[in-house]
Formats: C-alpha cells, sequence, structure tokens
C-alpha cells in the first residue's frame, strides 16, 4: 500500500544520490579553487597577493554578468536531454560572446584613447571570467540532466594540469607576479573549457545542425526575459561580497587585503555546503508543479540539518582556528588576527547555509524578484557598513559590515518564506 509516509521515503532515497554526487563534484570545483588561491596566499608576498586579491575580485563580479542568469535557468530547464535543452545551452554561449566582445572592446577604446589601465591584466580578467561563466553554464547543464559527477571529473582533470601551470609559469620573466598568477589562472580555465566542451559534444545529437542552435531574435529576447530575475540576482550574490573586497582594497594597504583574504580563505571550504544543499532543493523542487505537504516536510530536514551543521562549523573555528592559520599560511601572517577573522567569517557562513535554503524555496516557487530586492538591500548594507566601518575599525569594521549583510539576508528570507510559502497547509506554489 502506497502511503504518505512511503512516497517521502522514496523521494529521500531518491535525493541521497543525487546529494552526495553534487557534493563531490562542486566539492572538486571548491578544492580546485581553494588550494589555487591559497597556493597564492603562501607563495606570493602579502603586497602581491592583496593587489591579485583585487582582480580576482574583478573577475568574480564580471562572471554573473556574462552567464546572465544561465546557470539556474539551465538547472531548472533542463530536466531532459531534449533539443530545446541544447538550444538553451546555445542560447546562453551566444550571449556571453557577445558579453566578452563588449568587454574586449571596452577595454581596447579605452587603451586607443590613452586611459591608464594595465591592459595585460584588464584582457586576462576579462577572458577569465568568460571562462568562469562558460565552464559553469556546463556544470549546470549536466547537473539539470541528472548528471552530478561530470564536474567532478572535469575539476580533478584540470587539477592534475594546474600544478604544472604554476611551477612553468613561474620560470617566466618580464611580467609581474600578479600578472603570471592571473595567466595561471586562465590556462587552468581555458583547460576546463576545452574537457567540457569535448564532454558536450560526445552527447549532441546527431539530427541537428549548428545552425539549429542559433537563436532568432524573437527565442533570444524571450529566454533573455527568463534569466533576466535570475541573472540580477547572481551578479547582486557576487556584488555584496566583492563590491566589498574593492572598497576595502581602496581603503587599506594592499598587505592588510591579503590579511582580509586570508582569513577569508580559511572559512571558504565550508562554503560548499551551502551551495551543495541548494543546488539539490532546487533540482528536486522544480521538477514539482506544486510544492506539497511531502516538499514541505522535506524542506524542514533540510533546514534542521543545516542549522546543527553551521553550529559546529562555528565551534571548529572557535576551537581550532590560532593552529589551522597558523599551519596553513604560515610566518607572513599573524596567526591571531587571522584567527580572530575567521572565527567570525564561519558565523557569516553558517547564516549564509540557512539563508541559501529559503532563497531556494523562494525561486523554486517563483518569487525571484523578491531575493533581488532583498539583495539590494544587503548591498546597501554591506557597501555602507564597509565604508564607515573600515574607516572607523579597520579590518574588523568591514567585517562586521559582512555579518550585517548576510543576517539582513536571512532575516528577509525566513521572513517572507515562513509567512508567504510555508504557513499554509494546502500545496503551496
Amino acid at each position: 500500500m502506497i502511503t504518505r509516509k512511503s512516497i517521502i521515503a522514496r523521494k529521500r532515497t531518491l535525493a541521497l544520490p543525487h546529494l552526495l554526487g553534487n557534493g563531490l563534484s562542486l566539492g572538486a570545483t571548491f578544492a580546485m579553487r581553494w588550494l589555487m588561491n591559497m597556493g597564492f596566499a603562501r607563495l606570493l608576498p602579502a603586497a602581491a597577493f592583496g593587489t591579485f586579491s583585487i582582480w580576482f575580485s574583478l573577475v568574480n563580479l564580471l562572471t554573473p554578468l556574462f552567464s546572465f542568469g544561465a546557470n539556474l535557468h539551465l538547472l531548472q530547464k533542463s530536466g531532459k536531454a531534449t533539443e530545446q535543452s541544447y538550444r538553451l545551452l546555445a542560447h546562453a554561449f551566444v550571449l556571453l560572446i557577445v558579453g566578452w566582445l563588449l568587454g574586449m572592446g571596452i577595454m581596447a577604446t579605452a587603451w586607443i584613447f590613452g586611459v591608464a589601465i594595465g591592459v595585460v591584466s584588464w584582457a586576462l580578467v576579462i577572458s577569465i571570467a568568460s571562462l568562469f561563466a562558460a565552464n559553469s553554464m556546463f556544470y549546470s547543464f549536466f547537473k539539470g540532466l541528472g548528471d552530478f559527477r561530470i564536474e567532478a571529473r572535469l575539476q580533478l582533470m584540470g587539477g592534475l594540469f594546474l600544478a604544472a601551470f604554476t611551477l612553468g609559469l613561474a620560470a617566466v620573466g618580464g611580467i609581474s607576479l600578479v600578472q603570471i598568477a592571473l595567466l595561471v589562472v586562465f590556462c587552468w580555465q581555458l583547460l576546463l573549457f576545452i574537457l567540457g566542451a569535448r564532454h558536450l559534444h560526445q552527447r549532441l545529437p546527431v539530427t541537428l545542425h549548428w545552425r539549429d542552435y542559433w537563436p532568432n531574435r524573437q527565442t533570444f529576447l524571450a529566454q533573455l526575459g527568463e534569466r533576466s530575475a535570475f541573472g540580477l540576482h547572481e551578479w547582486l550574490s557576487h556584488a555584496y561580497t566583492h563590491l566589498s573586497f574593492l572598497l576595502l582594497g581602496m581603503m587599506v594597504l594592499p598587505a592588510q587585503l591579503a590579511t582580509y583574504r586570508s582569513a577569508y580563505l580559511l572559512v571558504i571550504p565550508v562554503g560548499i555546503i551551502p551551495a551543495m544543499v541548494s543546488q539539490v532543493l532546487l533540482q528536486k523542487l522544480s521538477r514539482q508543479a506544486r510544492i506539497t505537504a511531502g516538499e514541505r516536510y522535506r524542506f524542514r530536514q533540510f533546514l534542521q540539518l543545516s542549522f546543527f551543521i553551521g553550529g559546529a562549523v562555528v565551534l571548529f573555528y572557535q576551537i581550532l582556528g590560532v593552529p589551522l592559520a597558523d599551519a596553513l599560511l604560515g610566518a607572513q601572517y599573524d596567526p591571531l588576527v587571522i584567527a580572530q577573522l575567521s572565527q567570525w567569517l564561519s558565523v557569516v557562513f553558517g547564516l549564509q547555509l540557512l539563508s541559501s535554503l529559503y532563497g531556494v524555496l523562494i525561486t523554486a516557487c517563483g518569487y525571484q524578484a523578491y531575493r533581488v530586492k532583498i539583495t539590494l538591500g544587503a548591498i546597501a548594507v554591506q557597501v555602507s557598513g564597509t565604508w564607515i566601518g573600515a574607516q572607523a575599525y579597520g579590518l574588523q569594521g568591514a567585517l562586521f559590515a559582512h555579518l550585517a549583510a548576510v543576517a539582513f539576508i536571512l532575516i528577509g528570507y525566513a521572513t517572507f518564506s515562513e509567512l508567504k510559502i510555508l504557513k499554509t497547509k494546502s500545496p503551496i506554489c
């Protein structure tokens, strides 16, 4: 006899492989990026790593502009390997290419008219951001089809070459250490793009010609409209973190920014948890026409688990913050300062874990515009708080501004979800 409990148990069993597979794929991506940044933090002088952090924040700000919501859109719409799913991916790449050409054109125009910019560094930043966007679209497309392991395989293959890029480019003369670091990132992402494109080519329907993927004007504009809310939210989610890095970089010395960034790197590994849980939850909720009592029960389970995980993360950094900083970052940073910053940043990630789940629920129910409004408010809190706090209290002031912005998002998401979505006992959305 089929009962409500048996249905919930079956859905929980089916979700577990996807959760583990997504954890493996995101874990590989996070591990490669973390090892890359941690390697630069140890190998580069503090001032050079601070300057690299500014350029890399620009990469993170440009990346969501190139993808413009394609990740969430592909994750939701690519439920089956149909011709339409492949067309969605092709249309996303058309917009990415247009964005890359526009960025390079603006940079070339500025250089022609004598604007003082680092042409090599800017060209690398624009190209790296476009490759980050392209690779993330590959992974989101495959995850939408239910394959959560491709990202892990590609990242591990690319990671084998990352050390070779670093060792080989370290011997190149005539360019700065920061440009060497950017070139390493570019080569790494280019390799991942080639691997991802090869894997996609093996799965393309043989009956379709490349012209079949080219969007007409009406279809392209319609899909751009569908992605606009996703794209704006994705960029704003990056902006409220990385705008503060850029602002802080203008207010403190590069070595001080390197200290803040290094503390951030110590806590970055736990950032996989919100991404892993939220992507699986979104993929599951998006397959339902309406969110029923069973889906509501699953959401509560995710929420309880995330609450305990967040508490464990905070406790971990409270106990092991100092020895962790001393072991990973070496002698050029003060372990006590790094540990103090990382302890508060662990609280930030704990709040982000809870807010990501509420955010997924809001997205699945079609209230993406509300997420954009809340994130806009968080950016205002983050930027104004960083500007005021950094002048008065230095790095600590910037840290508490970041904490206030994340708390603002959690309160906004949780209030809306509990009162608007979860309050009713009938099927929602």
